[in-house]
């Protein structure tokens, strides 16, 4: 009976030991899932602010003159910062850049969000071309 006892203890200690290690690859697997898509997110919400400056940019009643004054080189990184977090509410842009880079009759500009979300960067490119005096393009 003794024996009989000490199987049934030695069993029910086995089945006890696998379903804990069952539980804990659960839990560590869904705190991998969990990091994982938090970081997705983190990621997605750096693009996203990088792209809502071009987009406020691009939304300015002013832009061809400051395009005009990037081509110049009067609009600075700075004034364009300046502009785009004040109209689109950013509390600071200690972690937001832009760079302009120009080439002959275009320029790049990049904007880049670079960890507000965490340490998850976004970057995003829109290129312009100065407008041909002679063909009445846009930008």
């Amino acid at each position: 009976m003794k024996q009989q006892q000490g199987a049934a203890l030695v069993i029910v200690m086995a089945l006890l030991a696998g379903a804990l290690m069952l539980g804990m690859s659960g839990m560590q697997s869904a705190l991998i899932d969990e990091r994982l898509a938090g970081n997705y997110r983190a990621s997605v919400q750096a693009q996203m602010n990088a792209e809502s400056m071009l987009s406020a940019f691009r939304s300015m009643a002013s832009r061809r003159q400051l395009l005009e004054g990037i081509f110049n080189a009067t609009y600075t990184e700075s004034d364009f910062l300046n502009d785009v977090t004040g109209a689109e509410g950013f509390e600071s842009f200690d972690k937001l850049g832009v760079t302009f880079d120009v080439s002959g009759d275009e320029v790049t500009i990049t904007t880049r969000d670079m960890g507000t979300n965490s340490s998850i960067e976004g970057t995003s490119v829109a290129v312009y071309q100065r407008a041909s005096r002679t063909s009445g393009a846009g930008d």
